[in-house]
């Protein structure tokens, strides 16, 4: 029974009385697992000896040097995945072909099943796609930025490590060897602080698209852009710009005074009633936020904040106090951001503290986390926030135009709470926040929400 150019949605040829793709389509069109290992070797020989391999890599990495200790071998592997699907299928030739088009010319004898996976892939592109849901050990829901379409991908690996409101840009099998859509090789998870970037450029590319029609063609176009970003945010990563409660970048400052009358700044120190002692070290409190510390070590004093304004008020407050007991030497300023990118680029990873006598039980560690989390959160809701314009999430929640913000930060919380979960590590359940807002009824809401417990409620 010849199936060609049967549309989908058309009776079936079988004779059936139901639409071809309710009945024969997917008997029809079923791809073993052998078929597609087959189908990309195929295109890995193939594209290994393509003229065009060499400026079509140039295009798809550009000058980013790979040869730093992040980019470990699972990148690699990646990268070399996503360009190889991306040269086959969506770099369109000179001639309007694609590579995919050379292949199953040279080879008219293909086996139907690796013959129908290659044509298949070729109407697909990368595509950033949100997950919205996992049933781990089954399939993972993706929505595709730019349309409210959700899509089941039957992917039992993936289930167990992507979390709701993870960002990956991928290429969708339609029809895989489980019979159903699938991920295939070269899926770029997409780093939070890249996310937002990813959603601008879909949002500008699709603005374009004036007849809203299959846009396929112009997700094939953005793969190296797609893959671009993905790839900066491993080599050459954005770390978030930290900062005070009194809105100041965060920065490690040491200041050094040398000592002339040890006795006399001793004094000054304690009498102070912003600096409570404690030995040799006075913390620096005012209205319960503490800004520093002094320590006092022989003929040098250090002070310590996390701001370049506060050491310089932490100066006039010691040279005020101490007047001549004291003479400034210097200070060392660290940038915290510069730092972690150093060690993630470096390849270092956090050491796992030895375990001993002094250690935290994990049951009162989390009992800890668990209400200062609960404390916290409540309090967040009225606080004043830098990213929704210093208004309050009670205040954003109301608001048109700040309301989207509100929510990208509460799938974000959300996103760190599973990711948490998932390392075994303190987590607070944040989903209560939603109906707190009046939000619950968003489509991005939580299924199952939970009213906010302190710990000693939870046990």
């Amino acid at each position: 029974m010849d199936f060609r150019g049967v549309s989908r949605n058309a009776p079936c040829p079988c004779g059936s009385g139901r639409k071809y793709k309710k009945c024969c389509y997917r008997a029809e069109r079923w791809i073993t697992q052998l078929d597609r290992a087959f189908a990309i070797e195929l295109l890995d020989e193939f594209i290994a000896d393509c003229d065009e391999r060499s400026d079509a890599m140039h295009v798809f990495r550009g000058d980013v040097d790979l040869d730093v200790p992040a980019m470990t071998d699972h990148f690699r592997e990646t990268s070399e995945a996503a360009f190889l699907f991306w040269l086959a299928f969506d770099r369109e030739l000179d001639d309007g072909t694609y590579v995919v088009d050379r292949i199953l010319k040279a080879n008219p004898i293909l086996p139907p099943g690796p013959r129908r996976y290659l044509e298949q892939m070729r109407e697909t592109a990368m595509m950033p796609y949100e997950v919205v849901a996992v049933r781990p050990g089954s399939s993972v829901v993706l929505c595709r930025l730019g349309i409210q379409e959700e899509i089941e991908v039957r992917e039992k690996t993936a289930s167990t490590m992507l979390k709701r409101w993870d960002m990956l840009v991928a290429r969708l099998n339609p029809l895989g060897p489980t019979g159903g859509p699938e991920i295939e090789m070269g899926a770029m998870n997409i780093a939070p602080m890249d996310q937002e970037e990813i959603a601008a450029v879909v949002h500008r590319e699709l603005g374009k698209q004036s007849d809203g029609g299959d846009c396929t063609r112009l997700f094939k176009d953005l793969g190296p852009l797609f893959h671009g970003i993905w790839l900066e945010s491993i080599v050459t990563p954005r770390l978030p710009v930290l900062h005070t409660t009194d809105g100041d970048q965060v920065e490690m400052v040491t200041m050094w005074f040398d000592v002339l009358d040890e006795e006399r700044v001793r004094s000054a120190l304690t009498a102070e009633p912003s600096l409570q002692c404690n030995d040799n070290t006075w913390s620096w409190i005012v209205d319960d936020s503490m800004l520093g510390t002094v320590n006092l070590e022989g003929p040098r004093l250090k002070l310590l904040t996390n701001s370049q304004p506060r050491s310089d008020r932490g100066r006039q407050l010691i040279e005020r106090i101490a007047q001549d007991a004291v003479e400034y030497r210097g200070q060392d300023c660290v940038d915290p951001r510069e730092e972690a990118r150093k060690a993630i680029l470096s390849g270092e990873r956090p050491e796992t503290p030895a375990s001993g006598e002094d250690e935290i039980p994990p049951e009162i560690r989390d009992q800890l986390f668990q209400e200062f989390m609960a404390k916290h959160n409540q309090h967040w809701l009225d606080d004043q926030i830098p990213a929704l314009d210093h208004q309050t999430p009670r205040f954003a929640a109301q608001s048109p135009t700040l309301q989207p913000r509100l929510v990208a930060l509460l799938k974000e919380i959300e996103n760190e709470y599973l990711h948490a979960l998932a390392a075994g590590e303190p987590a607070f359940d944040p989903t209560w926040m939603w109906e707190e807002l009046g939000l619950s009824d968003h489509q991005d809401a939580p299924r199952v929400r939970h009213a906010v417990r302190l710990a000693h409620e939870s046990l």
